[in-house]
């Protein structure tokens, strides 16, 4: 992702590297923009990345937290217990309790579309890549699969609703 945004993207003092978001590399106030896409999930301690990102935003800087709403992609996730699907770690509901604790002048913007699937392999695909679905038992994963396919045979796909929210903070 760095590499494509280095190739697509040129503005002048722009810079693109990796870091440990719960372990940043910087001075306090380095930035005057941080985005976080999709990836505080990931993270052990969302406190403390969420303090990293503070201490490294300058005084009138902007964050941009995207992440998950809390049924994003629930159709796909319906075989997933709670607890281990990714809306669980961190999603609308749990950034509503803990944004607020980071930073103030907080925007939510939403971003709301369709995933047609027509394609049962890419359910597939997507089935065994993902971490959420490695515990599931074989036979209710080629249930659901079977239910899929029978769905984009009589109706041409299998809709997946998606919700995105972006928080848009500043100190």
């Amino acid at each position: 992702m760095i590499e494509k945004c280095k190739n697509e993207m040129s503005f002048p003092n722009m810079r693109f590297e990796h870091a440990d978001v719960e372990q940043l590399p910087y001075e306090n106030a380095s930035f005057d923009w941080i985005i976080s896409h999709m990836m505080l999930y990931h993270t052990e301690s969302k406190e403390k990345a969420l303090w990293e990102i503070k201490r490294t935003l300058k005084n009138q800087g902007l964050v941009g937290i995207i992440t998950v709403s809390d049924n994003y992609m629930k159709r796909l996730f319906n075989i997933v217990p709670f607890e281990i699907n990714m809306s669980a770690s961190f999603s609308e509901s749990i950034a509503d309790k803990i944004i607020p604790q980071y930073f103030s002048n907080i925007s939510k913007h939403y971003y709301e579309d369709i995933l047609k699937i027509t394609n049962i392999d890419a359910i597939k695909c997507y089935i065994d890549s993902s971490p959420s679905f490695k515990d599931i038992e074989k036979l209710q994963i080629e249930k659901f699969l079977k239910s899929v396919e029978n769905e984009i045979l009589s109706l041409g796909s299998y809709d997946i609703k998606k919700r995105l929210v972006m928080y848009l903070c500043q100190k």
